[in-house]
């Protein structure tokens, strides 16, 4: 079944493990949600059949995006993982 996971920062909490440390890992480095370039060369390599869903705020804009594992999203997705995990 699929996992659910909230996290909000300033102040940090939600359901994750360490709250804390999620919003570090996610406010650290380049903006996880920022859009691909368009001139980005994917390798056709799918990792899983995994997904997530995300759905929120981030520094006021509004992100609704699925970041799967493989593809274009590889990079995107061991980041996010790395958030959650």
């Amino acid at each position: 079944s699929p996992a659910h996971y909230e996290l909000r920062c300033e102040p940090a909490g939600g359901t994750v493990a360490d709250p804390a440390a999620a919003c570090q890992r996610l406010l650290s480095g380049a903006s996880i949600f920022a859009p691909r370039p368009a001139h980005l060369m994917c390798p056709m390599v799918v990792a899983g059949a995994a997904a997530a869903n995300v759905t929120g705020t981030y520094f006021g804009k509004k992100v609704h995006l699925t970041v799967v594992d493989g593809g274009c999203d590889l990079s995107r997705w061991a980041r996010l993982r790395s958030v959650f995990s």
